[in-house]
Parts: C-alpha cells; sequence; structure tokens
C-alpha cells in the first residue's frame, strides 16, 4: 500500500481508513470521527499550530493508529489527540512515537467521553532514556468510564535499555504506562566467559 500525507480540513462527518496503506493525517475536525479499520492512520500534529493538538469527535481503532511526534523531528512537540471517546478494539495496535524532549507531563490522548481497550488491543511506546517511568497515554476529560481489558504492551528503542516491566494501569481519569528502572547488568553474562 502507498502512503500519503493530508493537511487539508476536516469537516462534520466519518473517516474510516481501511485496507493495506498508511495515510499521515495533519489536521483536525471537531466533527469528525475517526474509524480505523485497516491499514495505518498516523495522526501527527503540527508544532505551529495549537502545540501540536489534535481534535476529532469519537475515535475507534480497530487496525492500527500511530499518534506521532510533530513533523518526526528531533525537536518536535509529542502531538496530544483529544476526542470525545475513544474505543481500542481487540487485536488493534496503537504505537506512540514519543518526542522524550517534549513535553511528556500531559496525556497523549485526553478524551471527554469513556476509553474502552477491549480485551486484546496492543500498545507500542517508543522512547529515549531520561523520561519518568510513569507516563500518561490516556485520560479521561469528562463524564464516562475508563474500561481498561487484557492487552498487550510492548516497548522499543532505548526505553528497553533503562526500563523493564513495561505495563499499563487504570489510575483515577487515567491510562498509565509504568515501568521499572532497569538495574540488571547487561554485562554479567559475559563476566563468566574466557577471553
Amino acid at each position: 500500500g502507498a502512503a500519503h500525507v493530508y493537511e487539508g480540513s476536516l469537516g462534520e462527518g466519518t473517516l474510516t481508513v481501511t485496507g493495506g496503506g498508511s495515510q499521515t493525517l495533519r489536521a483536525s475536525g471537531v466533527d469528525t470521527d475517526l474509524n480505523i479499520d485497516g491499514g495505518n492512520l498516523v495522526l501527527q500534529g503540527k508544532a505551529d499550530t495549537d502545540g501540536a493538538a489534535l481534535t476529532y469527535a469519537a475515535l475507534e481503532n480497530r487496525g492500527h493508529l500511530t499518534i506521532q511526534a510533530s513533523d518526526n523531528a528531533i525537536s518536535a512537540f509529542n502531538t496530544t489527540l483529544k476526542v470525545d471517546g475513544a474505543t481500542f478494539g481487540s487485536n488493534s495496535t496503537t504505537t506512540f512515537t514519543l518526542n522524550s524532549d517534549g513535553n511528556l507531563t500531559e496525556s497523549f490522548i485526553q478524551s471527554s467521553g469513556s476509553i474502552v481497550v477491549e480485551n486484546g488491543a496492543s500498545f507500542h511506546v517508543t522512547t529515549n532514556p531520561g523520561n519518568p517511568m510513569e507516563l500518561s497515554l490516556m485520560e479521561l476529560t469528562g463524564t464516562g468510564d475508563i474500561t481498561l481489558g487484557d492487552n498487550t504492551l510492548t516497548v522499543g528503542g532505548l526505553f528497553l535499555t533503562y526500563y523493564k516491566n513495561a505495563h499499563l494501569v487504570h489510575e483515577g481519569n487515567k491510562i498509565l504506562l509504568k515501568a521499572e528502572e532497569q538495574t540488571d547488568n547487561p554485562y554479567a553474562v559475559l563476566t563468566d566467559t574466557a577471553n
């Protein structure tokens, strides 16, 4: 599938992503529902627009969703996704591509309605060292409930070097990624070998 970038304006209605390609969306649509049924939808805020925040109506991920730092650059702002409700379906994958030098105190998804993580939903987070070991990935900002079903969380990049036992937890009005500091010596297995 091909990759496409869209930066125009979105009106009232539903944007459904299907197929095998990748679509990068850099535009908000306050009255636009997002449905990801196939392919990959990359949501990438623009640093010069509302601090890289993107706003939509409801979000339903049943495919692959990537929330990526603005312009994917070293000096990028982390994208904040604001929605009226969010569902992460069974067998869906959501990837958070973070800039460790960006704002890590705000939730990456802020929902004024219910947040549902169905059994079998997967999340992937890639980050650099020096981040806190607790990241707020999603936050309920209005009325509704948070349902956190059984899920899979994988982490990549230098996150694996500095942290271990990463997992998602529901605390208060947030879904947090928590991890322990990696204190194991990665060279310990080498000390018993002959040189």
